[in-house]
């Protein structure tokens, strides 16, 4: 393969459902074919060992951090029995009897079984929030619930729902976010990733949700961030940074100047960075793909600090990648050329380890979708750590297990469009997003990936999805991991919002589901209040305000809501 200087071609992927999926491919000696194309260069993660649960984490054997080493790749899924019915209780999991042992494949995570009806991980330990983890409690629907029927995920007629209630629409469509009693909804512009107002919303009643404040959108980004730590609150929407302090009056505190040209120019859907964002943690930095670059905004009151350093180059050179591109990553004004390495990202709750994946797996960019760990803990220099193929990165959270295990879960995006009769090991490439994967990264080191799908998506139920067309496909998903507590919200496409208890890293679990059949914005991430027990979702024509039911709070171990008011009755 030539080694010529990598430069991005834009594809414009026009789906069924009239959105765009764009691929950024860098053409390298001859066209942009898809496929994989070997493992990575960098110190790559060997297959795990000693695996006890379907997740096939377990214990892990440690990498070799030579070039060429082999990398792991996603454990493929067993059959699982699917139901024909869906009970008034959510599904909660195939946990097989034994561990997998090497050559035997993973039971597949987050399908529904009979007999399986307890949520959550019984470790005793303190979770990532201090709290000691509580005993499990089983996951019922509430009695005025409408569970779905059939295959889980599969098309129903009307809404049905399970451990969610929806309380209010906020009347916009567009990306949600929150902090506090409020609610923050971006609209969307006239261009991809480009907002024009961001509204702010009371919920000290949820039920009826009060517009308080209107600030404008400035740059863009496929998605809009909020985080909130204790004496301090942030948002940021393209190169906009808000501080939401006061939830329901956001201050502009300055602009993010951002050095991707194609992000100067308002061509943010091919920006390196400025594409997709990600908040720190401890919302002092800001992360920002295609590429690497972070951004330290620690001191609100002093934009002209806030500078980006972009990382791509180094990447570059540690993963064996051509980078002789001159002004790819130095200077106010950079070209937007080579490899990506993130889309959305995340750190680890000390901010010492970065997390980001690549989505593309075409040959242009000489490696499939391709996850990396990265040493952040000096702030002037970076160090790949371990690297995993076969993992996609469109979305990306990490968190830690009661137990004090770590973990990240990625996704693609496919807008619907993959064939669901595909036998594992499926493609996890772009326009695959059938399959969330998640993987272990405790001790800095990649287990071994396993993928978190809905019983509709598996290929022995493949019939019976085209038959009701049925389509359940990720594009983001958001984790909470405070009070010991672990879980994810995830989007899937016409199946709706899902939640998962992930306490047990090994064996997510669906626990409640929310789907009124019109789907959610794209790239759209969630938020839930625990005060409140409310939960924020991006639908397309409205925001929804959803309750967590109690029993659903019990199962998944969070404190009760401290609101009088609730549950909202």
């Amino acid at each position: 393969m030539s080694r010529k200087t990598p430069r991005l071609i834009h594809q414009a992927r026009v789906c069924r459902h009239g959105i765009y999926a764009f691929a950024w491919l860098s053409a390298v000696a001859v066209g942009c074919s898809s496929g994989s194309n070997g493992g990575a260069s960098e110190g790559s993660a060997t297959a795990s060992v000693g695996n006890t649960g379907s997740g096939g984490s377990g214990t892990q054997a440690g990498a070799s951090g030579s070039p060429g080493a082999s990398a792991s790749t996603p454990t493929s899924p067993s059959s699982a029995g699917t139901q024909t019915a869906r009970p008034a209780q959510a599904g909660v999991g195939a946990t097989p009897s034994e561990g997998p042992s090497a050559g035997k494949p993973a039971a597949p995570a987050g399908s529904s079984a009979a007999g399986s009806s307890a949520a959550g991980s019984p470790a005793p330990a303190a979770g990532s929030g201090g709290a000691p983890a509580r005993m499990p409690v089983e996951a019922k629907c509430g009695p005025n619930d409408k569970p779905e029927k059939g295959l889980q995920g599969d098309v129903n007629q009307g809404t049905v729902n399970c451990g969610l209630t929806l309380l209010s629409e906020i009347p916009f469509g567009g990306h949600a976010q929150g902090s506090g009693h409020c609610a923050y909804v971006r609209l969307s512009g006239g261009a991809p990733y480009q907002g024009t107002k961001i509204k702010a919303f009371s919920l000290t009643d949820p039920l009826k949700p009060v517009e308080t404040h209107e600030e404008t959108a400035v740059g863009g980004s496929e998605s809009m961030r909020a985080h909130t730590v204790e004496g301090r609150a942030v948002l940021v929407s393209g190169k906009g940074v808000y501080d939401i302090s006061n939830c329901e009056k956001p201050v502009k505190k300055g602009e993010i100047a951002w050095p991707s040209q194609n992000a100067q120019s308002g061509f943010y859907a091919a920006a390196l960075s400025s594409h997709e964002i990600a908040i720190s943690h401890d919302a002092r930095r800001v992360y920002s793909g295609l590429g690497f670059a972070v951004v330290n905004i620690a001191d609100l009151e002093k934009p002209d600090s806030w500078v980006v350093k972009n990382w791509s180059c180094e990447m570059n050179m540690q993963s064996g990648f051509p980078n002789s591109v001159p002004n790819a990553c130095e200077g106010p004004s950079q070209q937007d050329v080579g490899r990506q390495y993130s889309h959305s990202s995340d750190d680890n709750l000390e901010g010492t380890v970065w997390y980001g994946a690549n989505q593309e797996g075409s040959s242009s960019q000489m490696e499939p979708p391709t996850a990396r760990m990265v040493d952040i803990s000096v702030p002037d220099s970076i160090k790949i750590l371990d690297t995993v193929v076969q993992f996609p990165g469109h979305s990306m959270n990490w968190w830690r297990t009661p137990d004090g295990r770590e973990f990240i879960i990625g996704a693609n995006e496919g807008f619907g469009a993959a064939d669901t009769c595909v036998k594992y090991p499926r493609p996890t490439s772009l326009g695959n997003a059938l399959d969330a994967y998640v993987v272990e990264v405790t001790g800095k080191k990649f287990g071994k990936p396993f993928p978190l799908t809905l019983d509709i998506n598996k290929p022995e139920n493949c019939q019976a999805a085209k038959a009701s067309g049925g389509s359940a496909s990720i594009t983001e998903h958001s984790v909470y991991n405070k009070n010991g507590a672990a879980f994810v919200m995830m989007e899937f496409g016409r199946a709706g919002v899902r939640v998962f208890d992930l306490r047990d890293g090994e064996h997510p679990k669906e626990v409640a589901y929310y789907n009124d059949g019109a789907g959610h914005v794209h790239s759209g991430v969630f938020h839930y209040d625990e005060a409140r027990g409310i939960m924020l979702a991006s639908g397309t024509r409205s925001v929804h305000v959803l309750m967590l039911q109690p029993q659903m709070i019990e199962a998944l171990g969070l404190p009760m809501p401290t609101d009088p008011k609730y549950p909202y009755k």
